[in-house]
């Protein structure tokens, strides 16, 4: 997951150079002292001080590094270094997929106003440039609009309904290829107004050409049909989750159902404007996460999620009640395992929310057993100067990565002329660059807070034992031992807060864990680093196929994957109990 953030080697003899890492850490560090005090004086105020503290709790993991010679014997004094490669949290954006693919959206150039107000069109150059941003300062992406169902099947992309979309595969691709995640955004949005709903489906909710803004040449008059619409959304949840596999690793089932609510007002009542439904607890909605378990149970590591606005900002007590009682109703009445809750986040200056706020909000939904998301984060709205919508950013990314259900974080698109802000009537404002690519305050936040203060990177030395102990953010790591003229650099990779992450790395290129921990006392007999043996028994045998076989989806092996990847795909799963079969 994420952008190989290893520098590229530095000739010190040139002395002119400054490598990537350096750069982060120098703009990280320029921004902290604008942001930091947050209207303290000399010290860090109160919350932020809890926050840390949380942070270094939830996410760093200690990590114990023995060096070894070839022969096994332990190298004391021998030096050690750690690079961070990438977070275990999730740092992304949403992306304008046809621009990341082509420089256009909706088949046309983008015309925008530059910092100087004239009209400027977007251009390839623009399109390497958001490519790089993109690689560089996430590790998730999100499309905006591309994988809406409408948008997704839309004849005029794809006219062939056994085929995806043209350029939100390209876009899946493209980020897959950089060890990137994508979060599905949605499956399921009643929003006909804003093209989400396939025109046959508007047409089954009782909507025509006189009820919405919508039009298609397919859409003609209202034919209301709920078993249509149940039809029609089961069918593509069903299709897209498929289509796409693991390379998306989690979908937003419905969004915005409880302030959208018109599909489930269709299909539970007389119509579309039937607001006696319950669309917190109603019958379709169980149905649609049902279909969407049944589908990503058949993965091994696909999410499921809710999201909605007006639930952190706004401060409207109806929604955030309304929201509450629709997750309620799907996991303790439809039995769903609800893998995430999504708040949009859509800041303006008049409804920001103090960090109280934001953990009252935060410890609120935590208990539901679903990790949190701010799914939508920017700050468009209203009358602040860049610098205070830094500010804000800081506070609200600080409190919420020291939240332990936290789990992801995503800016709403990081250009100005990609922002969507015009579209709700606002300025485009997105929160990283102007238009001309010049960065703003709140990219050196994130710069500061992602790659800096929240980035392992140390060097040490061993003890008279060959060992270095350290604490770690959560993550993948780069580790290089040295000694005696030899270094040998290994991947480790840091998942557990509340334990300790054991590495032997040896001079001549090879590591292995001190071994997982299991019930009956895994070993691995042949000492490849691989733990065949998980009966405890000493030799590889049938009843360990067994073993692995009936706890493959269990966090005992789940959490200890790299020591039964057994088909070297970098992940545990039922693949992985067929090579195991296979060696014996």
């Amino acid at each position: 997951m994420g952008l190989d953030r290893t520098p590229e080697d530095v000739d010190e003899s040139e002395g002119a150079d400054i490598d990537r890492r350096s750069l982060l850490q120098m703009t990280g560090a320029a921004a902290g002292a604008s942001v930091v005090g947050l209207g303290a004086t000399g010290t860090a105020a109160a919350w932020e001080s809890d926050a840390e503290t949380r942070i270094q709790e939830h996410r760093t993991g200690d990590l114990e590094i023995t060096v070894e010679d070839g022969s096994g014997n332990t190298v004391p004094d021998a030096t050690v270094e750690i690079e961070q490669q990438d977070h275990d949290f999730t740092f992304g954006t949403a992306v304008n997929a046809e621009f990341l693919y082509r420089a256009e959206q909706w088949g046309d150039p983008i015309e925008y106003q530059g910092v100087d107000g004239q009209q400027k069109t977007a251009d390839e150059e623009d399109m390497e440039t958001y490519r790089q941003y993109t690689e560089e300062l996430f590790n998730t992406i999100v499309f905006e609009n591309y994988t809406k169902w409408n948008i997704w099947e839309n004849d005029w992309q794809n006219p062939d309904e056994t085929a995806g979309n043209e350029v939100a595969d390209w876009a899946v691709d493209w980020a897959n290829e950089r060890d990137m995640d994508v979060r599905g955004h949605v499956c399921v949005w009643g929003n006909v107004d804003a093209y989400g709903v396939p025109p046959d489906v508007a047409e089954a909710m009782g909507m025509g050409p006189n009820d919405t803004d919508f039009s298609h040449d397919d859409f003609s008059e209202a034919d209301h049909d709920p078993q249509l619409i149940i039809d029609r959304t089961l069918g593509h949840i069903e299709r897209i989750i498929d289509y796409y596999g693991e390379s998306v690793m989690e979908w937003e089932i419905a969004n915005e159902f409880i302030n959208v609510p018109e599909m489930i007002y269709a299909v539970e009542g007389s119509g579309f404007d039937d607001s006696s439904v319950d669309q917190a607890t109603a019958q379709v909605l169980g149905d649609w996460f049902e279909k969407a378990q049944e589908v990503t149970d058949k993965y091994d590591d696909i999410g499921i999620a809710v999201n909605e606005y007006n639930t952190l900002v706004g401060r409207i007590g109806k929604i955030e009640d309304q929201y509450e009682a629709a997750i309620d109703y799907l996991i303790e009445d439809r039995g769903i395992d609800l893998d995430g809750i999504g708040f949009q986040s859509h800041f303006g200056s008049w409804d920001t929310l103090t960090q109280d706020r934001f953990w009252q909000e935060f410890e609120r939904f935590a208990g539901k057993g679903a990790g949190l998301r701010m799914s939508e984060f920017d700050m468009y709205k209203g009358n602040w100067s860049e610098q205070e919508q830094a500010d804000f950013m800081y506070r609200a990314l600080k409190i919420f990565f020291s939240h332990p259900a936290a789990e992801q974080f995503l800016v709403w698109n990081f250009w100005d002329p990609l922002h969507w802000g015009d579209d709700a009537g606002q300025e485009k404002d997105a929160p990283f660059f102007r238009a001309d690519w010049s960065e703003k305050p709140a990219l050196d936040v994130w710069r500061n807070l992602v790659f800096d203060e929240w980035w392992t990177a140390e060097t040490g030395t061993a003890d008279g034992s060959g060992v270095y102990s350290t604490s770690a953010f959560l993550g993948t790591h780069d580790v290089t031992v040295s000694a005696n003229g030899t270094s040998a650099t290994a991947t480790v990779e840091v998942t557990d807060s509340d334990g300790t992450t054991s590495v032997s790395v040896s001079l001549d290129g090879s590591s292995t864990g001190d071994g997982p921990s299991w019930p009956n006392g895994a070993t691995d007999p042949d000492g490849d680093g691989l733990y065949e043996d998980l009966s405890g028994d000493g030799t590889l045998n049938f009843p360990d196929v067994n073993e692995l076989f009936q706890n493959t989806d269990q966090s005992v092996a789940q959490d200890n994957s790299q020591y039964y990847d057994f088909d070297g795909d970098g992940d545990l799963d039922s693949q992985d109990v067929l090579a195991l079969f296979e060696m014996v």
